[in-house]
């Protein structure tokens, strides 16, 4: 399974129930990736998305004891109540052939925190900029089961309420016992 993120340089995530920040390349580059794969995520995070509701073109597994499933009729979305669900649900998603590498865990911040031991790959925006934030990942540069495979070249972009923004897109991968 992998994660995608977008964290500032304190690896803060969200604030007051929102992503910390939004830029119109990453969300182009997030769709790029997630687009016909299945995407994991919790009630808050679909809370963010256009209409609070499940994403287009992906198999959607919601984590929540508080929604009921068959709300979106037009959406491929399965909601789930625990992560041992989550795992029978996965388990049944890869003797359908779905690869380890087409799961996608989006958050939220719990999510992240209680499915990293189970994360192989973390496609991760890192915005140059310190947020507030009330919500954090993971720093990964300082935990010794990961390690830095890719890291882009600093581009510059827009968030949502017009600041010039410099970021880099990182990929972290599970560090191997012969690494």
């Amino acid at each position: 399974m992998r994660a995608i993120v977008l964290v500032d340089q304190n690896w803060g995530i969200g604030k007051d129930g929102e992503q910390i920040l939004y830029l119109k390349d990453d969300l182009a580059r997030f769709v790029r990736l997630t687009r016909g794969h299945v995407v994991i995520y919790g009630r808050k995070t679909m809370e963010t998305f256009p209409g609070a509701r499940p994403l287009k073109n992906r198999k959607n597994i919601i984590l929540s004891r508080s929604i009921e499933a068959g709300q979106w009729p037009d959406r491929d979305a399965i909601v789930l109540r625990s992560i041992p669900e989550l795992h029978a649900e996965l388990k049944k998603l890869r003797a359908e052939a779905y690869l380890e590498e087409e799961f996608f865990l989006l958050g939220g911040a719990s999510l992240y925190h209680e499915l990293l031991p189970e994360l192989d790959q973390l496609d991760v925006t890192y915005v140059k900029v310190s947020k507030a934030a009330d919500l954090y990942f993971p720093d990964l540069d300082k935990n010794p089961n990961f390690v830095l495979s890719e890291c882009s070249r600093e581009f510059s972009g827009q968030s949502e309420c017009g600041t010039e923004v410099k970021y880099e897109y990182r990929s972290y991968r599970r560090r191997r016992e012969s690494q």
